[in-house]
């Protein structure tokens, strides 16, 4: 079994809630990456400017967002020194980096979750096979879903259905979970030319109006012993050929040999030889009466068939002396007196298609023989459970799941982890002393010059006042048309009137 790279969530949760919910999720540990990044990256300046007390300016630098690493890549220049560019860059990097992936959140979470399946065993409810009903016609769409549930759960093709689950259910085949009362083994013929001309013999009989169809057979089913029935369905345009024709022929065991001499029942245990057969005729000649016979007279364009010939009998472990009354009466029931309805039923169902493929001058799809048996199957449980017979079996079922892609959840895991450690890193290892008051905010550098100017335009005690001193005075702050010493004009922070003075206890207990 290959390996998934997708983890179920959950089977009760719905793929758009999922959706709807990831990208907040991402925003948020995005949104503490970028604090963490900026954080860290003025913590490691702040603790150089603590153990020498004179570092560069910049090495307090710290982006917050995408529009500051852009800013900050026009202040930068080979100048600083590698060491110091080379941190710069790198905390723009990362910073962009988060940025952008906040801006994309949303189809990150769309191409790292999906729709999944996950197998679960539940009661399914479904309906018991009878021998009661030896046909069934015109259940074209039953049958069709028939067809696609048993091809979607993979149910095989070496046995017969002696339980049908609902259609409605996305059942799938486990072997463990079956005892099906018929085996089955079949040989496939693919696609196959043959070269044919029809006769116009009247006799009612097939191999008498296209003789060559009869070599296709095994021999033994031409001989007594065996029914073999025909049905066809097609498309002509004029009067002188059917476009396209299939023959649909079916040969078994003949069902008299299975009559029970004293009960006059059929006996539905005997070993059942069967033939499916499809002939694809293309321009054959067109009968002039089709009451007489099904073709005209001459040469068939081109030709070829299909066949399963399969082998029927009762499973090893489901031997008719093995089982009670009530039990016989609930399995499939091959032995049918109808086959002509059966062959009947695949005419009628592929019909529709070959007229349309025909008349569109599409490539005429010939069933093939697993196609051929896989409608027999289905028409045969369809058959048999007219009656409906409920009942409840624990089977698996595809459950519809929400995945998350292993890769994303990876790339998550890998990215708290290394997010965990910058902070470790920074709390821990980059100490700055209690009592010493850098700027990291930008309401803390607003704060610093508000510290500047008060410092030296109204007390030199501000020097000393932390953050929460100078809180009044930033409210208090605006930024204004200053003149310079030389007589020039430049834009300058001035104090309100309502600057809070330092206190020995301002000085003394002021916060960072």
């Amino acid at each position: 079994m290959s390996p998934s790279f997708w983890l179920t969530l959950s089977t009760s949760w719905e793929l758009g809630n999922v959706r709807a919910v990831l990208p907040f999720l991402v925003n948020v540990l995005l949104a503490a990456g970028l604090w963490i990044i900026s954080y860290a990256s003025w913590k490691h300046g702040a603790a150089q400017a603590a153990r020498t007390s004179r570092v560069p300016l910049l090495s307090l630098l710290s982006m917050s967002g995408l529009g500051d690493a852009i800013d900050a890549l026009f202040v930068i220049s080979f100048s600083m020194g590698l060491r110091r560019l080379f941190s710069i860059l790198i905390q723009a990097a990362a910073i962009m980096i988060l940025s952008i992936a906040v801006i994309i959140s949303g189809p990150i979470a769309r191409y790292s979750t999906r729709r999944g399946i996950e197998i679960q065993k539940q009661d399914v409810q479904g309906w018991l096979a009878t021998t009661n009903h030896s046909s069934m016609g015109g259940a074209f769409v039953r049958w069709n879903q028939t067809i696609e549930r048993l091809n979607s759960a993979k149910f095989p093709m070496d046995q017969l259905l002696d339980f049908q689950p609902d259609n409605r259910v996305e059942w799938q085949y486990e072997s463990e979970e079956w005892n099906s009362s018929w085996a089955v083994s079949c040989t496939w013929t693919p696609q196959t030319p043959i070269t044919l001309e029809a006769t116009g013999n009247s006799s009612g009989y097939l191999f008498d109006e296209i003789p060559g169809i009869s070599t296709i057979f095994p021999p033994e089913t031409l001989k007594s012993g065996y029914n073999i029935w025909m049905d066809w369905g097609g498309a002509y345009e004029g009067s002188d050929v059917n476009k396209d024709v299939i023959i649909f022929l079916l040969a078994e065991t003949d069902p008299e040999l299975a009559i029970d001499e004293n009960t006059g029942l059929l006996r539905n245990y005997q070993p059942l030889h069967l033939v499916l057969s499809a002939v694809h005729l293309h321009n054959v000649p067109r009968s002039e009466d089709e009451t007489i016979t099904n073709f005209g007279t001459g040469p068939i364009e081109s030709s070829s068939y299909t066949m399963a010939n399969c082998n029927i009998e009762r499973a090893k472990n489901r031997t008719n002396d093995d089982l009670d009354i009530d039990v016989v009466q609930h399995i499939a029931f091959p032995w049918t007196i109808d086959a002509d309805k059966t062959v009947s039923a695949f005419a009628s169902f592929y019909q529709a298609g070959i007229a349309e493929q025909s008349f569109n001058g599409e490539p005429i799809y010939l069933p093939s023989g697993e196609d051929l048996f896989r409608f027999y199957q289905a028409y045969m449980i369809s058959k048999d459970t007219q009656y409906k017979q409920t009942v409840t079996r624990r089977i698996s079922v595809e459950v519809p799941s929400v995945e998350l892609s292993a890769v994303a959840l990876a790339l998550i895991l890998l990215y708290v982890a290394a997010m965990g450690v910058v902070l470790l890193w920074a709390g821990l290892m980059m100490r700055v002393p209690k009592g010493m008051w850098i700027p990291r905010t930008k309401v803390e550098w607003m704060m610093q010059g508000v510290r500047e100017v008060g410092g030296r335009e109204v007390d030199a005690g501000l020097w000393e006042v932390g953050w929460d001193g100078l809180k009044r005075g930033l409210r208090g702050a605006v930024l204004g048309r200053g003149a310079g010493p030389l007589g020039g004009t430049s834009m300058n922070i001035q104090l309100g009137q309502d600057v809070e003075r330092p206190s020995v206890v301002q000085v003394l207990g002021g916060k960072h």
